[in-house]
């Protein structure tokens, strides 16, 4: 994992808008040896399920990259159509602002989420990307980062 390991260093309610980015590649896929799960924006934890969180996810359980806005547990998920790919670089930007969630991949808009977007006082998130290793042995470096980037405008917050 590699990001802000303070987990509760961002509040995403009020005026502000925030968005992070990062251009990676996943080297190591989900097979019937090993299981990887795989989170790539706003998290709150980097070594479970995140409670609050608005950010990708990459499972065993779906072939693709789903968006996923969660609150206090409860999650929106949107499946983006994107296929996980070995070695393929790709760029994901999640940004959040005004109530919505908005998740691209390679400059394309894949999905916009309105609920369960954690904005109450309590659901603060770190920001970066995780992947935990549930089932196997293999080594757990399994992606490739060439870049991570968080933008934050507070409004008229000043």
């Amino acid at each position: 994992a590699f990001g802000n390991s303070n987990v509760s260093a961002l509040s995403l309610g009020g005026t502000s808008s925030y968005t992070f980015e990062t251009r990676m590649a996943n080297i190591l896929l989900s097979d019937a040896t090993n299981t990887f799960t795989g989170r790539v924006g706003f998290l709150d934890s980097f070594s479970a399920e995140p409670t609050d969180g608005v950010y990708f996810r990459y499972s065993a359980a779906s072939a693709n990259w789903v968006a996923v806005c969660r609150s206090n547990g409860v999650e929106t998920v949107v499946d983006t159509t994107i296929a996980v790919s070995a070695s393929a670089w790709a760029t994901f930007l999640v940004s959040v602002s005004a109530g919505s969630a908005t998740f691209y991949i390679d400059g394309v808009l894949r999905a916009t989420i309105s609920t369960n977007i954690p904005t109450a006082v309590g659901r603060e998130t770190g920001y970066g990307v995780a992947y935990i290793r549930s089932v196997g042995t293999a080594p757990i470096s399994v992606l490739r980062c060439d870049y991570l980037s968080l933008q934050v405008d507070l409004g008229n917050v000043r």
